[in-house]
């Protein structure tokens, strides 16, 4: 789609990367879309597919269990900016309804994500990790004082969303002189105490005269330039937008402070050892889930593939149950018929089954030998090694006579 970075990606409409994506392939498909994410969540018989090659190879690509463990973490806010973060879940909540009301399914994909969603519920009710101050304005608040005294402090938050209106409670909190609220579209529903509040008209006029600017909008294209921040006076500026709101000239500013999502990485890492435990507790959760996702998957595998396979039992049978009659008809006695048909059954059925014997054969003969076991627990009791071999060796050849597949 033309993009070559992560801020060019991210400014691409969520729609668009739907409609993209659906374009190129008819399976279904999960997509989420965070400040610091993009991801497709998707079943394939190769993670090469060509299909997706409009991706430029630009995204990291997980499969199998990764795919599992990742989606898990990202529920469960350990792979979030803040961890332990409770925006997260949400967003993987709307994702997973999206691609429900899309209307195509996977078993294995829906699988996962009712499993990933179950696991963040569970990882915040059993442990500690969302606990403190773990949003994205709290940390950030936090990553404040130490730039700047918000006591008294003259502060435009931009934005009148759900990230916008968290640093308004946070920062109120604060004792600053005043709160400026500027909003893009529409004012915010909730009421705050001694909230000013100003249409985004009233941006050029009021950056000017404040000492803390917060950027939170979804805007796709910078709303802060450098001529808004004059030279004679300190701004710390917070740029909690992706892609960026703030134009990169202005963090060239000697008189700017500029802090973004980078830097709450990097300070939601060095404070990490504060909730290592609740961390561990959530990674053992995740764990088990990961397992029982893992053993629900390959049960659904193998009904699936029991399912098939009686299925094609059944079909053989009537075909050969057709056969009889015809030949029947013919005047060929019963008994005759009914020793080709059983015989004739009987190679059709086993056919895939020698095939995977003779595998199983040659890459692990005491899986083959525990099988036998299972199988036939009387038959080969009391056998010498010669003859047990000779056995095995006689048991695929039953179905030499028949190459034709079920």
């Amino acid at each position: 789609m033309g993009a070559s970075t992560l801020e060019e990606f991210l400014k691409i409409p969520e729609s668009q990367w739907i409609s993209s994506f659906a374009s190129v392939t008819q399976k279904p498909f999960v997509f989420l879309a965070t400040c610091n994410r993009l991801e497709f969540y998707f079943v394939s018989d190769s993670p090469d597919d060509s299909r997706f090659s409009f991706l430029d190879g630009r995204l990291t690509s997980l499969t199998g269990t990764e795919t599992m463990e990742h989606v898990f973490k990202v529920a469960s806010g350990l792979d979030s900016l803040s961890v332990g973060e409770g925006e997260i879940l949400g967003q993987v909540k709307r994702a997973f309804d999206e691609y429900l009301k899309r209307g195509q399914k996977d078993v294995l994909l829906t699988e996962t994500f009712m499993s990933a969603i179950r696991a963040g519920k569970a990882v915040r009710q059993k442990t500690g990790i969302s606990t403190g101050k773990v949003s994205v304005p709290s940390v950030f608040t936090k990553m404040l004082k130490n730039q700047v005294r918000i006591e008294g402090s003259r502060i435009a938050v931009i934005g009148s969303g759900k990230m916008g209106m968290g640093f308004v409670r946070l920062l109120t909190q604060n004792s600053p002189e005043d709160i400026s609220l500027i909003y893009r579209n529409y004012p915010p529903k909730e009421k705050v105490v001694a909230l000013h509040q100003y249409p985004f008209s009233k941006l050029s006029a009021i950056i000017p005269q404040s000492d803390i600017v917060i950027a939170a909008t979804t805007s796709k294209e910078p709303i802060l330039f450098p001529d808004m921040f004059p030279e004679d006076r300190k701004f710390v500026v917070v740029d909690v937008s992706n892609p960026a709101n703030v134009h990169p000239d202005v963090r060239k500013k000697q008189n700017v402070v500029y802090l973004d999502l980078s830097d709450l990485d990097r300070f939601v890492s060095s404070s990490l050892g504060e909730r290592s435990v609740a961390i561990h507790d959530a990674e053992k959760i995740i764990v088990e889930e990961t397992v029982k996702l893992d053993r629900k998957i390959k049960n659904h595998m193998i009904e699936e593939y029991l399912g098939t396979f009686y299925g094609n039992a059944i079909s053989t049978a009537n075909e050969e149950i057709d056969k009889f009659k015809k030949e029947l008809s013919k005047g060929k006695t019963v008994d005759h018929l009914l020793g080709m048909m059983m015989t004739s059954f009987t190679n059709k059925i086993m056919h895939p089954i020698t095939s995977l014997v003779r595998s199983i054969s040659e890459q692990d003969p005491q899986l083959l030998q525990a099988l036998k076991e299972k199988t036939f627990p009387d038959q080969n009791a009391g056998l010498s090694p010669a003859e047990d071999r000779k056995a095995t060796q006689n048991l695929p050849a039953r179905s030499r006579r028949s190459t034709q597949k079920p």
